[in-house]
């Protein structure tokens, strides 16, 4: 799949440039029916410094399950004791 990317890349809002994208292949994945119960995304899900990063904006824009998972720590989360800063969190879509 192709598509053109119009949203610029601005660190933290890593969503706005590609949830449209990610729903249009969601789209083509439904119609083949071979979506799985549960997404992987690659990206921060409640673990985000706003609480909702790209794997929790894709869960509910999509309504599907999703788990983030990211390549580092969170580091601000961890040292202020909001978070475990394991990388890891889960998206809103779906009750996950």
């Amino acid at each position: 799949m192709r598509r053109r990317v119009v949203f610029p890349y601005i660190s933290t809002y890593l969503s706005f440039r590609e949830i449209p994208i990610l729903l249009d292949l969601l789209d083509e994945v439904r119609a083949a029916e071979r979506l799985a119960e549960v997404l992987l995304v690659d990206g921060s899900g409640i673990l985000h410094h706003r609480h909702a990063g790209i794997a929790s904006h894709l869960g509910v824009v999509a309504s599907v399950p999703t788990i983030g998972v990211t390549k580092s720590p969170n580091v601000s989360l961890a040292s202020n004791g909001q978070g475990s800063g394991g990388g890891m969190g889960t998206g809103s879509g779906g009750g996950l």
